[in-house]
């Protein structure tokens, strides 16, 4: 018996001194000073004024954060939203979590119900409080639990509302096209936006390299990180204007202009000189370029160059009135 039992501690030892030796051997030096049984730190509540920071630089891999312009465009509109909620960014987030004491309602239900005009500045809002940056507020040790009521908002789609063209695009077309060799920014803007159906941050970002031709004569665009999802989208283009695009090719940028040049002067251009009386003057050469390529190619080939996730949208968009012809 006390043989057996002395070969038994030694087997013990001895499994004993491979588990510590396997574990240290797999075990990088720089990982020797990891916590196994880590308990994270209580999640503080923070102030609104650094809920905003927080969500403004927030980087991560985990999921799509939104970009810069869609950052600024959240922040304005959840500003805009606690104005009229009367709450100021001094105040906690804790607050966020309230209920209205007029209605009784959860913050964000209560502007939708009593000012539905501006249902669409909610929706935007509910940017800071989306699923993926809530997980990041954790991450940085911030308490969430205020924000369920946001992140679980309901907010109904904006009415689609159909394209119907007027004759002011005769004049848009004339005044850019004089303006080929003066302000050769604007010309290749309206190119990019009347001939091929980007969208305004699309034509902005455009490069020269991002147009090619494929192996069967058909002339493509690429838009990277495109609205409809995914890493980039290949855009069958007019033939006509992707020709015209591509009598001024040179390097890097289609067009060479500041972000805020064709942000906000071009629109004034379009307004001021082209007559167009629309608030978003660049999105409307993407409306009649749809409204040609529909009527020229049918809503399939339509839907492929405007980048349009479903060609419903197309259809609502651009359908109109169907042309009837007499029977007998």
């Amino acid at each position: 018996m006390n043989n057996n039992a002395t070969v038994e501690n030694t087997l013990h030892n001895r499994v004993d001194e491979l588990i510590t030796y396997s574990a240290r051997i797999n075990t990088p030096k720089y990982m020797t000073d990891i916590t196994i049984n880590y308990t994270p730190p209580k999640l503080r509540t923070i102030l609104i004024s650094d809920l905003i920071y927080t969500y403004k630089m927030c980087e991560s891999t985990a999921f799509k954060v939104p970009s810069w312009e869609t950052k600024r465009n959240s922040i304005a509109c959840f500003r805009y939203c606690l104005k009229h909620l009367g709450m100021t960014e001094d105040m906690d987030t804790r607050y966020l979590g309230g209920r209205h004491p007029k209605t009784g309602l959860p913050l964000g239900k209560h502007l939708i119900r009593t000012m539905p005009e501006s249902f669409q500045r909610v929706k935007v809002a509910k940017s800071l409080f989306s699923k993926g940056m809530v997980e990041f507020y954790e991450e940085q040790g911030i308490e969430t639990s205020y924000f369920a009521t946001w992140t679980t908002l309901v907010v109904r789609a904006k009415p689609t509302k159909q394209f119907i063209p007027d004759r002011i695009i005769e004049n848009v077309i004339a005044k850019c096209e004089a303006e080929k060799d003066n302000r050769t920014h604007f010309y290749l803007g309206y190119l990019l936006c009347y001939g091929l159906g980007l969208r305004n941050s699309e034509m902005r970002r455009a490069k020269w390299d991002d147009m090619y031709e494929d192996l069967d004569g058909n002339k493509l665009i690429r838009i990277h990180a495109p609205k409809s999802g995914g890493e980039y989208q290949d855009r069958p283009c007019d033939p006509y204007y992707w020709d015209k695009l591509m009598e001024m090719r040179d390097f890097g940028s289609i067009v060479k202009a500041s972000s805020k040049e064709m942000r906000e002067i071009f629109p004034q251009f379009l307004k001021n000189e082209c007559g167009i009386k629309e608030r978003r003057a660049v999105h409307l050469l993407r409306k009649y370029c749809g409204h040609r390529l529909m009527r020229s190619n049918g809503i399939y080939p339509a839907s492929k160059a405007l980048g349009h996730a479903d060609t419903k949208i197309t259809d609502m968009i651009y359908s109109g009135l169907p042309t009837l012809k007499a029977t007998a």
